[in-house]
């Protein structure tokens, strides 16, 4: 799923840049977003797919983001953390 893109609003905003299982519940993804996107708190991100394409065998897959909420705080960069995150 590396390379997948990220879709904000419908509107393609980046790349996925790695993929990882932290456990049967969880997984963390890695983007690489336009700096211009207005990822809040009130962001979610969604792994989903599209019929079938020329992008992979069991279709189009890529992240989703969306706001569920009205919490538009910027997100912050949590101590001894590189990126700040939507979780």
């Amino acid at each position: 799923m590396a390379d997948a893109p990220v879709e904000f609003h419908g509107v393609e905003v980046g790349l996925v840049k790695g993929i990882e299982l932290i456990n049967p519940d969880l997984v963390r993804i890695l983007m690489s977003v336009n700096k211009t996107v207005p990822v809040t708190k009130a962001t979610v991100a969604t792994i989903t797919a599209r019929g079938l394409s020329s992008r992979g065998f069991t279709g189009y897959v890529y992240v989703s983001l969306d706001d569920v909420s009205n919490n538009f705080q910027p997100l912050v960069t949590q101590s001894g953390e590189l990126y700040p995150s939507l979780v």
